[in-house]
C-alpha cells in the first residue's frame, strides 16, 4: 500500500507543482531508529520483544511530533494514535478474520510474520472498529483505519515535495542559452 500512497503522490505533486505547504518531514532518522528497533524485536527473547516494540511506537509517537503543523502531521498523529491504542489495549494489532478471507487469506496464522505484533479478533478484542479490518485485495492484506490516516498523511507529505520541487523546476529559466519560462510564466532566456 505504501508504494501506491507514494505513487499517487508523485503523480498528483507533478500534475499540481506548487510552492511547498508542508516542509520535508524532520528526523527522518528517528523513523529508521523506530522500524529498527521494530525489526530487531522480531529477532529477540519474548520480554525484550516488548520493550523494544513499545521503544518503535514510542519513537514513532516522537518523530510525529518534532514535525510541522500542518494537515499531514494531523493526519499522521492520528493515525498513529489509533494504532497505538488499539495495539495497547490488545497487546498486538487485532486483525478480523472475515477481512482476511475476503481478499483469500482464510485460516491465516495473523501471528506469524509481519514483525508479530498482530493478534486474531475475537469476542474479547477491545476497540475492534480500530483494528485491521478494511480488506485491500489488490494486496490481499487487511489495514486499519490508523493505517489510512498515514497513508493519506504520507500522500500529502510526497505531493507536497514533489510539486514543490517540479515547480522549481519548471521555473529554474533557460538552460544553456534556451528560452524558457519563469515564475510569472514570462519568457526569458535566449541570450543573443
Amino acid at each position: 500500500m505504501l508504494l501506491v500512497v507514494v505513487f499517487v503522490g508523485v503523480v498528483v505533486g507533478l500534475v499540481r507543482p506548487r510552492p511547498s505547504r508542508f516542509g520535508r518531514p524532520r528526523a527522518v532518522a528517528v523513523v529508521f531508529a523506530a522500524a529498527f528497533a521494530q525489526v530487531l524485536s522480531t529477532a529477540t527473547h519474548a520480554a525484550l520483544h516488548g520493550v523494544l516494540l513499545v521503544a518503535s511506537l514510542s519513537l514513532g509517537v516522537v518523530w510525529v511530533g518534532l514535525q510541522r503543523r500542518h494537515l499531514a502531521t494531523l493526519l499522521l498523529g492520528i493515525g498513529v494514535a489509533l494504532n497505538v491504542a488499539v495495539i495497547a489495549a490488545n497487546n498486538g494489532m487485532p486483525v478480523d478474520a472475515g477481512a482476511l478471507e475476503t481478499v483469500g487469506r482464510r485460516n491465516a496464522d495473523v501471528t506469524d510474520g509481519f514483525l508479530y505484533k498482530h493478534v486474531p479478533m475475537n469476542g474479547s478484542t477491545r476497540l475492534t472498529w480500530l483494528g485491521d479490518r478494511i480488506p485491500v485485495p489488490i494486496q490481499r492484506n487487511v489495514i486499519s483505519v490508523g493505517d489510512v490516516l498515514m497513508a493519506v498523511a504520507i500522500g500529502l507529505w510526497v505531493a507536497d515535495n514533489v510539486g514543490s520541487w517540479w515547480m522549481g523546476r519548471r521555473s529554474a529559466g533557460p538552460v544553456h542559452g534556451e528560452h524558457g519560462r519563469g515564475p510569472g510564466r514570462e519568457v526569458v532566456g535566449g541570450g543573443d
